[in-house]
């Protein structure tokens, strides 16, 4: 819990600088014209965390680098997903101009280096301090799991290696319910990009209860959605407080775009 606390308070920290993107490359764009008339293109790098699939943010996300693409002529543009150990990595050695990445993510690993430039929104999810969750799913013929704290000694599975801290999420209910979650249950933790697994698993008898990420049932289409009473059950539901997806926890803040300092877009020659 000690680990939560400590994530949340970072959390506020990130979430109260956030400006807005467009003027951060038109700022660079504009001083660098200035500077430099016959300047070579500008080069950026942006790199995004590795999600488990389908994840319609990502969408929004390519959607935004086609439109710099298309809207910056001369620009060259590089972009890719990488998981989190590979993108910490990747960052430390300053080879990312900017970073789109759950503000987790930041907050677990720190850096002088990296500035907030902006926060994700999206119909789901109006609020970004308000936009992660996890979900806990169970088969819906389960009668004897009906509270979070049934799954104590149970097989749970979650996707720890994202950086979407579903799994901290619940131990937070869990011990917001008088429960300590150290060793509470028995988890297994699955490979980065396999939160499909986890589900399936779930249906299939193999584990008692799946955590996931928020909205990840919702991108998953209607199907999974008309599940939810007939083969699925989520629990500890939340009322609808501000996010649109199904969820067992309270909100916490989403995804952050963030930039090298001191603008987070660096113009270079080629």
């Amino acid at each position: 819990m000690r680990r939560l606390k400590t994530l949340l308070s970072a959390f506020a920290a990130f979430l109260s600088v956030i400006a807005l993107l467009p003027a951060a490359l038109a700022a660079s764009a504009a001083a660098a014209s200035a500077a430099a008339p016959e300047a070579s293109p500008a080069k950026l790098r942006v790199t995004v965390l590795l999600y488990s699939r389908p994840w319609k943010d990502y969408d929004f996300i390519v959607r935004s680098m086609e439109y710099l693409k298309k809207n910056w002529p001369g620009l060259e543009l590089t972009f890719r997903s990488l998981p989190h150990i590979p993108l910490r990595e990747e960052l430390r050695r300053g080879n990312a101009d900017l970073v789109i990445a759950s503000s987790s993510f930041f907050a677990m690993d720190p850096t002088e280096k990296v500035r907030p430039l902006a926060a994700l929104v999206s119909p789901r999810a109006k609020d970004p301090n308000r936009s992660s969750v996890a979900v806990v799913v169970v088969r819906s013929e389960r009668s004897d799991l009906v509270r979070l704290s049934d799954l104590g000694g149970k097989r749970i599975a979650a996707q720890t290696e994202e950086c979407e801290l579903g799994l901290h999420y619940v131990e937070h209910e869990i011990a917001k319910a008088g429960f300590n979650p150290d060793g509470f249950w028995s988890v297994r933790r699955d490979e980065p990009g396999q939160m499909r697994k986890i589900l399936e698993d779930v249906l299939a008898g193999r584990i008692d209860g799946g955590i996931l990420r928020g909205c990840f049932l919702e991108d998953l289409g209607e199907k999974r959605i008309a599940e939810i009473g007939s083969r699925l059950r989520v629990l500890n539901a939340q009322p609808v407080d501000g996010l649109a997806c199904l969820h067992s926890t309270v909100l916490y803040p989403g995804i952050i775009l963030a930039g090298i300092s001191p603008l987070g877009v660096e113009l270079r020659g080629a």
